[in-house]
């Protein structure tokens, strides 16, 4: 899946959010809106006294799902409580790279 520059610009600001809450401390709740495709995700944390909000659609996850990136979850991992959500923080850094990489491209 090709990813054009708002998807990409999506997906930065999505990684740079879940950086700057790593580097305060701060873990940030997550929902999911399901639909037909797959999951659109909202992640919402206060920093400095505002609620944030930063958005990542469906089609963002599954492609970096497609270029290994976000983990890919399987019965086990989800019967251990685990979710696409805890990847994603921890390889914040290594998706901010990408999408930066791939906005120099275009």
């Amino acid at each position: 899946m090709n990813l054009d520059a708002t998807s990409l610009k999506r997906i930065k600001m999505f990684a740079e959010f879940l950086q700057q809450t790593k580097e305060v401390g701060i873990k940030p709740s997550f929902v999911t809106t399901p639909t037909e495709n797959g999951d659109n995700i909202t992640a919402t944390a206060i920093i400095n006294g505002e609620k944030q909000n930063v958005g990542i659609l469906f089609w963002d996850v599954n492609a970096l799902q497609e270029r290994g990136l976000v983990d890919i979850l399987d019965d086990d991992d989800l019967a251990l409580g685990m979710n696409i959500t805890d990847g994603m923080i921890e390889e914040a850094e290594h998706i901010l790279t990408f999408a930066n990489t791939e906005l120099k491209k275009l």
